[in-house]
């Protein structure tokens, strides 16, 4: 759920925040040992640095998510694939072809637990000085702010998947044939 809000987000063009939500379903895959969802992450993530300009990132996490896919034989979905193949040329554009291949052959040769760590620490190809203390609260806010709402959305789904049932609309007439009765009983009196 996380990872397809992410896409959608990537396709509005707001990058941290679909970055906040990749890292969040990476996260939640990884204790899952979804392997393919894993990869699926990591092509966005990779998808997303080159887009922020952080090609040779990207290179490295497009790499890493052909790899993993490589092992498992998994392929990706129609929209995850687009991202992989938008975030390639677009890298490529950047860093030139042999560049690109270079990082992302470096990326492909990691482990599926190198690759996760790697993804998780976005300043890992950064100079200390442009980590931003508030652009990871930032991040932060926004990935709370997301799961606020998935969560709210989620409840009305819930809501509406129980309150929509004949078994609940019978509970309903049942409720309100035995207030009913109580106010004729009370009247009565």
């Amino acid at each position: 759920m996380l990872h397809g809000l992410g896409n959608s987000i990537y396709g509005q063009g707001d990058y941290p925040a679909a970055l906040a939500l990749y890292e969040e379903s990476l996260q939640m895959q990884k204790e899952l040992g979804d392997k393919d969802a894993i990869a699926a992450s990591l092509s966005g993530m990779g998808s997303v640095a080159v887009k922020m300009q952080k090609a040779q990132r990207g290179a490295k996490l497009l790499g890493a998510a052909e790899g993993l896919l490589q092992t498992t034989g998994a392929v990706l979905e129609p929209t995850d694939h687009l991202l992989q193949t938008t975030g390639e040329a677009s890298g490529r554009a950047l860093l030139g072809d042999g560049g690109f291949e270079r990082l992302k052959a470096e990326g492909g040769g990691m482990s599926m637990e190198e690759a996760i760590e790697y993804a998780l620490q976005p300043g890992a190809d950064e100079p200390a000085h442009m980590q931003s203390d508030e652009e990871r609260v930032e991040r932060q806010r926004q990935v709370d702010e997301l799961r606020i709402k998935i969560d709210q959305d989620k409840k009305a789904r819930q809501v509406e998947a129980i309150t929509g049932t004949e078994y609940f609309m019978q509970l309903q007439a049942r409720a309100r044939a035995l207030v009913l009765a109580r106010q004729a009983r009370i009247a009565g009196t």
